[in-house]
């Protein structure tokens, strides 16, 4: 079959725009080209994996539509368009033109409504059509051979949602969109709904009724009181919403489908707008050179590649070389337990290729790596080892980590090569793609570039040996933790999760009783309606944005000296979290192969130098509460072992008995006491073995609180006590 793709454009460059708001790609000249190059990293991709014949980018039209007339609210209260967006605007028109693609706009009608009737049309012909965007209001279009492609978050994959597997996506099936639109409605675009109704409620409705003229039908079989007065008082809303969404398949298009063939591209154009945008890598992916390339290229030797036939020959040259490039592609992957696409080794004067026919030969690999007494020289050491681990199991024995180096010299920067290069070279690195062959070379002459200047600047600052003689040391331990990973009790977080739910269930009740009615819990309006008007509560903190009565923990703590609501409230949240947080996410990340949870533990995440971990985070697993304990004990030691944890004994304020030389600080780790306890019997004026748990927390808080220059505030704020009781 012929494929149609329609770019939803201005949605495409809005989530560009956003993808890079912390960190926006900005010219030399101050122009930020975020929104357009977002935008372009998802075309390119469209056309490198799906190489499409027909294909059309789609705008909204900036005259008024038919739903402002019929809806003089439709899209008011949108903030005005951001002028980098608009700026980029006359950019992505030429850029189109210059890669033969054409766009389509027509006065008067959105860019859904353009694409709606595009893809009714080709798929009348025969086509199968596939939709680009993040806009799930266009999944009302989905149908047989029309899909819709959801560009992927954080460099993961785009997924592709079809007319059967929508309903997972939106808990709704495509026909019933409008529908769901209608109920919950749609602050973005100024699609009212009814009031009162969020996207659960909506879902459930939709669920048993399908439609909601079917639901208007059948109001008298709802069995909530207050719901039913919710969907009464708002019927003339919800039909006005669900007219909004509707997607018109009929603009008034004097278009053929054959006229959106891809034409072909405009190379010279397009040199010159990408030397204009500064778009580098993306020139690269094109593979159009750019006049005056960069400085950088013109520094660096421009080493030769050499795609490796002769192993052994090739080996033995570069056992006796000083230092070494190294890098396996893709750079930004989860390496654990796999292995990499392509191999790379070079010297100043020669980077050469391994392709993975030349991986099997594990013994003459293994000897080269036991053997070769040089440097190492690559990014991201840890990642390097898991790869090197899966596909010769061996280990490196010296190395200079470009990531950890830059790490120590610049802790509260962003650490990616690409900020790396930009820092210490001043050079504009794209690394959103995985390279081509030929880019590796240039690559591995920027590693051993960066080798030589962060060096200098690591012993200027006296940091050479942190990294010799910390950092680096604990690269292959955190390397083998990754891959060993953590055993989880999976059966026994699901026989937790019905203990917690039972537990739930109970606190709902109770919090119903207390307010007098039934309310959605997790809805800050319901609740605050609860709180101050049915319950008539001080307002002691407003929202920031709309200064509606504030309904946060902190808020909730000092309301609980006027009712016991909000403490019921907090402890529903609580174990919601928890619910929600481990003991239904944790099972996730075990890995099916080995049964294990392999976290990834960041040793350049944190501006103090403390460790981080991700995926999931497995530092952040409660244990102050006896529920959060429970989680805890579903991580397990294998049949025959136990887990052992080991902590320094209170380093920090050892450290600062040391430097303060308070003599009961000092008198207390002499007798090895415990801290805490000392200083607590010292606070409450009570002996020591009179010291409840309780008293000890709030001595270690004060401890701390001191060391770390916390406030009366803020320790009043943490004990939640008042300010003058925790200033004494």
């Amino acid at each position: 079959m012929k494929t149609l793709y329609l770019i939803d454009g201005m949605g495409l460059l809005y989530r560009g725009y956003y993808v890079f708001i912390k960190n926006p790609r900005v010219t030399s000249n101050g122009l930020n080209t975020s929104a357009l190059y977002g935008f372009t990293l998802i075309l390119l991709e469209i056309l490198e994996k799906y190489q499409p014949q027909y294909i059309a980018v789609v705008l909204d039209s900036p005259e008024p539509t038919f739903r402002h007339k019929q809806y003089e609210q439709y899209k008011a209260e949108r903030p005005p368009q951001p002028e980098p967006i608009t700026q980029m605007l006359p950019y992505l028109k030429e850029f189109l033109n210059a890669l033969g693609i054409p766009l389509v706009q027509l006065a008067g009608y959105e860019a859904d409504d353009i694409i709606g009737t595009l893809a009714k049309k080709a798929q009348q012909q025969g086509f199968q059509v596939y939709i680009v965007s993040s806009d799930k209001d266009l999944a009302q279009l989905l149908q047989e051979n029309i899909f819709l492609i959801r560009p992927g978050k954080q460099g993961q994959s785009a997924e592709i949602i079809n007319h059967q597997n929508a309903i997972d996506h939106f808990g709704v099936p495509p026909e019933a969109i409008t529908d769901l639109l209608a109920l919950k409605g749609d602050k973005v675009d100024g699609i009212p709904g009814i009031k009162g109704i969020g996207e659960k409620t909506a879902i459930k409705l939709l669920q048993q009724f399908k439609t909601i003229e079917n639901l208007y039908e059948n109001l008298t079989s709802l069995s909530s009181k207050t719901l039913k007065e919710k969907l009464q008082q708002g019927k003339e809303q919800a039909f006005l919403s669900k007219t909004l969404a509707q997607i018109d398949t009929n603009a008034p298009l004097d278009l053929n489908i054959e006229e959106l063939q891809r034409k072909t591209p405009d190379k010279e154009t397009l040199a010159q707008l990408l030397q204009t945008l500064e778009f580098h890598s993306i020139a690269k992916r094109l593979n159009i050179p750019l006049k005056d390339t960069t400085q950088l290229q013109k520094q660096l030797p421009q080493i030769p590649f050499e795609e490796v036939q002769n192993l052994e020959e090739v080996l033995k040259k570069l056992q006796t070389q000083e230092n070494l490039a190294i890098l396996c592609t893709p750079l930004n992957s989860n390496p654990i337990h796999d292995k990499p696409h392509y191999l790379v080794i070079a010297t100043k004067e020669k980077c050469y290729g391994f392709p993975p026919q030349l991986w099997d030969s594990q013994q003459q690999w293994q000897s080269f790596f036991k053997q070769f007494q040089g440097l190492w020289i690559t990014y991201n050491c840890k990642h390097l080892l898991h790869y090197l681990r899966n596909l010769f199991q061996v280990h490196i024995k010296r190395y200079f980590d470009i990531l950890l180096a830059d790490y120590l010299l610049h802790a509260e920067q962003n650490h990616k090569l690409d900020s790396i290069v930009k820092r210490h070279l001043n050079y504009n690195l794209s690394l959103e793609d995985e390279p081509s062959k030929q880019m590796l070379p240039f690559w591995c002459a920027i590693l051993l570039s960066l080798h030589e200047t962060l060096e200098k600047q690591l012993q200027k600052e006296q940091l050479k040996n942190v990294l010799e003689q910390i950092e680096h040391p604990l690269v292959p331990v955190l390397a083998a933790m990754e891959h060993k990973g953590i055993l989880l009790d999976a059966e026994q977080l699901q026989q937790y999760e019905i203990e917690l739910d039972k537990q739930l269930f109970l606190i709902q009740q109770k919090i119903f009783q207390l307010a007098g009615k039934q309310f959605n819990i997790n809805s800050p309006k319901q609740l605050a309606e609860v709180l101050y008007q049915d319950l008539k509560l001080p307002v002691l903190k407003r929202t920031k944005k709309g200064g509606e009565p504030s309904t946060d923990e902190q808020t909730l703590h000092k309301l609980a000296v006027y009712h016991e609501l909000p403490l019921h409230i907090l402890e529903y949240r609580a174990l919601a979290k928890l619910k929600n947080t481990y003991v239904k996410a944790l099972p996730q990340y075990v890995n099916p192969k080995t049964g294990r949870i392999h976290a990834t533990f960041n040793q350049a995440g944190t501006v103090t130098g403390r460790l981080s971990s991700q995926h999931p985070n497995l530092q952040n697993i409660p244990i102050r509460s006896p529920w959060g304990r429970q989680i805890r004990k579903a991580f397990i030691a294998p049949e025959g072992f136990t887990l052992l944890s080991a902590d320094y004994s209170q380093i920090e304020l050892r450290i600062m008995a040391h430097f303060s030389k308070d003599p009961a600080m000092l008198q207390a780790f002499r007798e090895d006491k415990d801290i805490h306890t000392t200083t607590a019997a010292l606070l409450f004026d009570v002996k020591e073995e009179e010291v409840t748990a309780e008293m000890r927390r709030t001595a270690k808080m004060v401890n701390f609180g001191l060391m770390y220059g916390m406030s009366a505030h803020g320790l009043a704020e943490r004990l939640h006590i008042r300010r003058r009781e925790a200033k004494k």
